[in-house]
């Protein structure tokens, strides 16, 4: 129920406030969330974000400028967007989408190592 709120493009409401829909206090429901999703409420938001980003970029069918994607999806600015991606990939974002392949129109494959 509390996931699509911090999957949004849109501005997230407060931890307190998405809590509070769902009776719990801020405390209790960090608890569970990590204790379910095995991450925290912040750390799930960055990975979402993540994935809207890779997501705009295979719909456009092209890889668009790190500063329009760092703007659409409310990153401070384009430093603050290439640490947040090096931080999930250990890859900076050009050299992550020049390796990266959209396959079947909608998933994206790229190297691990």
């Amino acid at each position: 129920k509390t996931l699509p709120l911090l999957s949004t493009a849109d501005a997230v409401p407060r931890l307190s406030d998405i809590a509070g829909q769902v009776h719990m206090t801020t405390k209790t429901y960090q608890r569970h969330f990590q204790r379910h999703l095995a991450c925290s409420p912040r750390e799930y938001r960055r990975i979402a974000r993540f994935r809207q980003v890779l997501a705009a970029s295979v719909d456009s069918g092209c890889w668009r400028s790190l500063t329009s994607l760092s703007h659409e999806h409310q990153y401070a600015d384009q430093s603050h967007f290439i640490r947040e991606f090096h931080k999930l990939t250990g890859k900076n974002p050009g050299s992550f989408f020049r390796k990266a392949k959209a396959v079947d129109g909608e998933k994206i494959i790229w190297e691990i190592l």
